[in-house]
């Protein structure tokens, strides 16, 4: 805690987000019997933290959650993105259907239990959040709430606590419930596997290759003018000039220089 204090509340608001994410990452990585926490050993760490009273600046903090936020969805596009649009061909009204389902389900649930607990809308819907480990339903409640609630603050800090308390029994649930579901429908992980990657388009690895240009016949031509570039689909993105020694980002005006 000395050492923390010491810190300018900037670099001590850097050093305990990478402090959890680290100690979140390593928890995460321990696994029994095949199950393990994965990324959502930060949100433990994090609650560790915090329990000692380890806080940051409040600016930093809200930067960091919706900076986070915004990579989660980003990276999980680019992850589907090559197959998304087949699977939405051949699977999109059937899965999309399924899934609509069960967070209306959840919602309903929710709602039901709000009323006969008499909780207030803001642990419900953290509740929601958690018990569904809905990170992205979260930040949109927090949205609704800065725009509607005379108590921010204290509307917000029962939301994140509803969070995560629910947090920890959603991930147990879900891990439950896909083990059963593989023990009483009798899943070969392996064989949907194959059948997945059967089904979805390879798509062909990047190739990268550094090409020397000593054809006198290009010397100030455009990039975007050599011939063949763009029939066979190359791709530009540095250029480096013997001239002066430092690598440039490339566009299509770039002139070529021999």
């Amino acid at each position: 805690m000395d050492l923390l204090n010491s810190l300018t509340p900037t670099s001590q608001s850097i050093l305990v987000i990478s402090l959890v994410a680290t100690t979140g990452l390593a928890l995460g990585s321990l696994k029994f019997r095949g199950i393990g926490l994965g990324s959502a050993g930060a949100l433990f760490t994090g609650i560790a933290f915090a329990h000692f009273d380890v806080v940051i600046e409040p600016e930093i903090l809200h930067f960091a959650k919706e900076f986070g936020l915004i990579l989660f969805v980003f990276t999980i596009g680019i992850e589907l993105g090559p197959s998304i649009i087949d699977l939405w061909r051949h699977q999109g009204v059937r899965l999309n259907a399924l899934a609509i389902l069960i967070v209306l389900g959840g919602a309903l649930l929710t709602v039901l239990m709000a009323f006969l607990l008499n909780l207030q809308g803001e642990a419900a819907a953290g509740l929601f959040s958690g018990a569904t480990t809905n990170t992205p339903s979260l930040g949109a409640a927090q949205q609704v709430l800065a725009e509607q609630s005379s108590d921010v603050e204290s509307s917000n800090s029962l939301l994140t606590l509803a969070y995560a308390v629910a947090y920890p029994g959603g991930i147990v649930g879900i891990i439950a419930s896909i083990l059963l579901l593989k023990r009483f429908l009798n899943i070969d992980l392996e064989a949907e596997k194959q059948q997945l990657l059967d089904q979805s388009p390879q798509t062909p690895p990047l190739e990268r290759r550094n090409l020397l240009i000593q054809n006198a016949n290009l010397n100030g031509v455009p990039l975007n003018e050599i011939p063949g570039r763009q029939e066979t689909h190359v791709m530009i993105s540095r250029i480096w000039k013997k001239q002066e020694g430092v690598v440039h980002p490339a566009a299509d005006e770039t002139p070529v220089e021999v």
